[in-house]
């Protein structure tokens, strides 16, 4: 999956092709990765076409002429990959891969997905109509924005705007002064940030702006009112040392008109919308959300979606990806990686040119993982139907993979490949062999693909140590009062009443002790009864206690007659 949808930086061992067959045009396209010229050449002959060993190639032959193959633009195709994976390549994200020389390529990692989708998910604003919003049945969700790493690198930066003594926890301030200090530091704190993640601030080409920065803090002796007063104007200073940084092709290429007047805009709105109350620091806001309650302020719903809608749609965490972090809590790790499969998948389709890009190549890797498993065994049409609702016009071809059982059984058989190693550590191909689609997901995970044994591996040892031990044979640290205790656990009841059966065979002392166990069993039963007999007409307390005592002992001889492994033993 790495290979393909990576064309770009595969290893100097992966050399392959990769071909497909326009049935509408009659046309085969040929991709060859950076490596595989010597199968590339082989293919195409000696047709004139320039190598150029530092690009993957993509060529096309049409089945309607007899032109030899010919090296052309593929702007006339609809077709794109997208990646989701825990890892991509380092230029695989969305609006970066533009080759003209290959079919394009974009991807994220769960870790960077979007966020507008997961908050209007959560919200209940989206267009999804799947049965995952069952799942979400806390109604007070609570949105973290937070200053990243502050604590822990505040001490790194090489130009401080705050001042040194300034505190981590408290202003210093009266606490009815306190958030309302806080909302205002915490964008002084943002570019403070900022600033310290440019790479170059200490070239000489900015340093008269750098002075001018530190004249302008220094000024201001520490006092933070005098600082928020010069608010617009360090932002300003700041955002011409990255305009000068980015003409010297230091940093990112990122549109700085976008990310540092309409975001940072956005940014200021947002922060200024928010409570001042869910300002517990000064470098986070912690926001609880109940989009049912008609008191709560739904300003700032509109506000948040404006930023995410920023943030998703224009990248701009790629500037601002390792400064704020953006947090949604009190959802379970399964929902959490729910989402941000959908987010990702979101966020990558609706940042490209749709109507461009008809026929998606879809990479999911491991999409299960960290999910309850019915969540798994619902997620192929879960996945389905939020891509027909929210992408209708778009056709996918979905390639996944996958250690679940879950997953498999929602699979044809002929769309399976199975990925194993031989003896030397070599990855074998092999078609799968046995019926997938619709299977029992037990008898898929009894297949050895998946597993050895579908019991736990502690479990199975100690089964197998009572086995071999009532067999006769030596075994460390086991004996008959642990082999018993083991048997009365057993959950499956075939295997449990077997060795039962050979325990008392192995210890029929034991028989006699049971036998001895049963009569004065039955003698309590003979007893209470009498007794219940005889308080039909006293108090009815007595009589239930009576009732509740000969349940448990008819509960102790069921249990042993359980544990007896004969069937027939109905006395």
């Amino acid at each position: 999956m790495q290979c393909i949808g990576d064309l770009y930086s595969t290893s100097e061992q992966s050399k392959f092709l990769l071909i497909y067959y326009d049935w509408n045009k009659s046309e085969y396209i040929i991709e060859c990765n950076k490596v595989a010229f010597e199968i590339y050449g082989k293919v195409c002959g000696a047709y004139g076409i320039e190598k150029d060993f530092s690009r993957q190639y993509t060529i096309i032959k049409s089945t309607n002429t007899n032109t030899e193959f010919q090296e052309k633009s593929l702007d006339n195709y609809d077709i794109e990959y997208i990646t989701i994976a825990e890892t991509t390549g380092n230029y695989l994200y969305p609006n970066a891969n533009n080759s003209p020389y290959g079919i394009p390529r974009f991807g994220l990692s769960y870790k960077r997905c979007g966020k507008q989708h997961v908050f209007q998910y959560l919200c209940d604003k989206g267009e999804d109509n799947d049965d995952n919003k069952q799942s979400f049945y806390n109604n007070n969700l609570n949105i973290s924005i937070e200053i990243k790493d502050f604590i822990t690198e505040k001490n790194k930066y090489k130009i401080k705007l705050l001042p040194e003594k300034y505190p981590n926890m408290s202003c210093g301030f009266d606490y009815a002064q306190k958030p309302e200090i806080y909302k205002s530091v915490f964008m002084l704190r943002f570019f403070e940030k900022v600033l310290n993640s440019m790479d170059g601030i200490e070239i000489d080409f900015v340093r008269a702006e750098v002075v001018e920065l530190e004249d302008s803090v220094k000024k201001c002796k520490g006092d933070i009112k005098s600082l928020i007063i010069e608010y617009d104007n360090i932002k300003q200073i700041i955002i011409n040392i990255r305009e000068k940084l980015k003409q010297n092709n230091i940093g990112s290429k990122n549109d700085i008109k976008l990310c540092y007047e309409k975001f940072i805009a956005q940014l200021e709105q947002l922060i200024k919308t928010i409570d001042i109350n869910y300002f517990s620091y000064s470098y986070q806001a912690s926001i609880d959300i109940d989009v049912k309650d008609k008191n709560f302020n739904h300003n700032i719903l509109g506000e948040l979606e404006n930023t995410f809608c920023y943030i998703d749609k224009h990248d701009i965490e790629m500037e601002f990806w390792n400064i704020l972090d953006v947090k949604f809590n009190n959802l379970s790790d399964g929902l959490k990686y729910l989402l941000t499969v959908y987010s990702a998948i979101h966020k990558c389709l609706n940042q490209n040119p749709k109507e461009k890009y008809k026929n998606i190549i879809l990479l999911l890797d491991e999409l299960e993982v960290h999910m309850h498993p019915e969540w798994a065994r619902r997620l192929m049409q879960n996945l389905m139907e939020f891509l027909a609702v929210n992408f209708k016009d778009n056709n996918f071809q979905i390639i996944v993979s996958t250690h679940s059982p879950y997953m498999l059984s929602d699979i044809l058989r002929d769309n399976v490949i199975l990925l194993t190693k031989d003896e030397i550590g070599k990855t074998q191909v092999r078609n799968c062999e046995f019926l997938t689609f619709g299977s029992n997901i037990h008898d898929l995970l009894k297949n050895s693909f998946f597993m050895d044994s579908t019991r736990g591996e502690f479990a199975r040892q100690q089964i197998n140590g009572v086995l071999r031990f009532l067999n006769g044979e030596k075994q460390k640290n086991m004996n008959k009062q642990k082999a018993k205790l083991v048997i009365d656990n057993i959950g499956e009841k075939i295997i449990k009443n077997k060795l039962n059966k050979m325990y008392y065979e192995r210890f029929p002392q034991e028989i006699e002790d049971r036998e001895k166990k049963l009569q004065a069993y039955q003698n309590k039963i003979e007893e209470l009864y009498n007794n219940i007999n005889q308080s039909v007409n006293e108090n009815n307390y007595k009589l239930l206690s009576l009732e509740k005592e000969l349940k448990d002992v008819l509960k102790g001889i069921s249990s042993m007659l359980s544990d007896s492994g004969d069937s027939n033993d109905k006395n």
